[in-house]
């Protein structure tokens, strides 16, 4: 069983939830995320995240507020490897999706 750790972020852009929906789907593509699936009831996005250093999974929340969107994301990986030590993996996998969204 692997130990896993958990990290919280959130956010407000000032878009539609239909739009940023599509944003962070592109995100997540384009960083290299896997099994991507929407839950348009819920307004959720979750996706999976591996590469030889890091395991772990996405999951982002969209919330209209007026004309804005909180952005609500959990990062969770796992920690029982090396390369942990060197730079969390919750920070690896939260940088694949920010630095691709856009």
């Amino acid at each position: 069983m692997a130990i896993r750790k958990s990290v919280d972020e959130e956010f407000v852009i000032s878009e539609g939830v239909s739009i940023l929906t599509e944003k962070c789907k592109n995100s997540l593509q384009k960083g290299g995320f896997t099994n991507i699936k929407y839950n348009s009831i819920i307004n959720q996005i979750e996706a999976d995240y591996k590469t030889f250093k890091v395991v772990g999974s996405i999951t982002i929340t969209l919330l209209a507020i007026n004309e804005s969107t909180t952005v609500k994301i959990k990062s969770t990986a796992n920690m029982d490897n090396i390369f942990a030590l060197i730079k969390s993996p919750n920070i690896i996998i939260l940088s694949a999706f920010k630095d691709n969204l856009s």
